[in-house]
């Protein structure tokens, strides 16, 4: 089956979904505006359906990993009339790291990618923590995230340890 087929047919089971969500809902879910992620998402699945149907260029799963996740993110944004976007943003960093993480497991494992994923997860994972004290608890986010980083590295030396003994 050509990938190009696969993406079509995804769209149309997509668009028929909805209108029959429409239908029974009355909603009117098919408008630009609450479509146009699509946009987004349609060409971030073609870039991946291209890869995993033919093995062959891995290094479009990371604009596929990009525009997929942010395409998803949108979608969500949309449907929820964007009331979550004040805690969503780091996903458009996780997006970075979810292609780069898809490239290094499909290309062979090339020097950096790895670390530059890791890096970036840490830091969307770190705006996670920091929006859930805010959030959640009514706390600064630096009085509890700086002393849990300091917890974990203390953590990680015991167990692991910062170098080898001499």
């Amino acid at each position: 089956m050509r990938s190009r087929n696969i993406v079509w047919g995804l769209l149309f089971i997509l668009i028929g979904v909805l209108l029959f969500a429409g239908i029974f809902l009355h909603a009117d879910f098919i408008s630009m505006h609450y479509l146009w992620p699509l946009f987004v998402l349609v060409p971030g699945l073609s870039f991946e359906v291209s890869y995993f149907t033919e093995r062959k260029a891995p290094g479009l799963l990371i604009p596929g990993g990009i525009l997929t996740t942010i395409g998803l993110l949108f979608l969500f944004e949309v449907f929820t009339n964007w009331s979550f976007s004040s805690n969503t943003w780091p996903v458009y960093i996780i997006a970075v790291a979810a292609g780069l993480y898809q490239y290094y497991f499909c290309a062979g494992r090339p020097g950096g990618v790895l670390l530059t994923a890791l890096i970036l997860t840490a830091a969307a994972g770190v705006s996670i923590a920091s929006n859930v004290c805010r959030s959640f608890f009514s706390v600064e986010p630096a009085k509890i995230i700086i002393p849990a980083l300091f917890v974990i590295a203390g953590i990680y030396i015991l167990f692991h340890g910062m170098g080898k003994d001499k």
